[in-house]
């Protein structure tokens, strides 16, 4: 098992609050880190449980101009800017509370929370708390890494039970760095 670099370390702190166990699948732009979310410690369940789930993706600029395109592609999918730091290249929101649709998309395009009864009860009924972070930093050739993070859960607020983690699908992960390449007029590259 290879151990997650201190990139993915910070970030998956500044997603969760503590990392757990990590773990690195085979393919260098999909990382899965098992965390222990703020949902978990207010609610004190192991169902609430989530899983950070990242993707890599390159594009040409500088880190500046990059986190500031970041920033647009986050503002146009509907996510305030909660927590800056441009020393570290970090960049997101931890605590998204959104239910229906985000960028005018219904949530199930981005996760899949298993076992929510229906795609409609998600879309409809269900609130989804969400943290997304990006972690942008320079790479050889004048590109810039940009890894962002996903974390997820949902909870019927008409039932009394514990929050569910969600998986991402990994569109919004995309669609946001896809959202900053437009901005800054570059091609998207997938991986790192």
């Amino acid at each position: 098992m290879k151990r997650p670099s201190l990139t993915l370390a910070a970030l998956a702190v500044l997603l969760a609050g503590c990392v757990s166990a990590g773990s690195q699948d085979d393919t260098p732009e999909f990382t899965r880190v098992n965390a222990d979310p703020i949902l978990q410690r207010e609610r004190g369940s192991a169902n609430s449980a989530a899983t950070v789930s990242m993707r890599t993706y390159t594009i040409l600029g500088t880190k500046n101009d990059v986190m500031a395109a970041l920033e647009q592609a986050y503002a146009d999918h509907g996510i305030e800017i909660a927590y800056r730091d441009p020393a570290a290249g970090t960049v997101g929101n931890r605590q998204i509370r959104v239910s229906g649709r985000l960028k005018g998309r219904p949530l199930s395009s981005y996760v899949t929370c298993p076992p929510v009864p229906t795609v409609a009860n998600l879309e409809n009924v269900w609130v989804m708390n969400m943290s997304v972070v990006s972690i942008v930093k320079p790479v050889e050739g004048g590109n810039v890494q940009v890894q962002t993070a996903l974390q997820a859960s949902a909870r019927d607020p008409n039932a009394s039970t514990n929050a569910i983690r969600c998986d991402s699908r990994y569109n919004l992960e995309w669609s946001i760095a896809a959202g900053a390449a437009q901005k800054l007029g570059v091609r998207l590259v997938e991986g790192g």
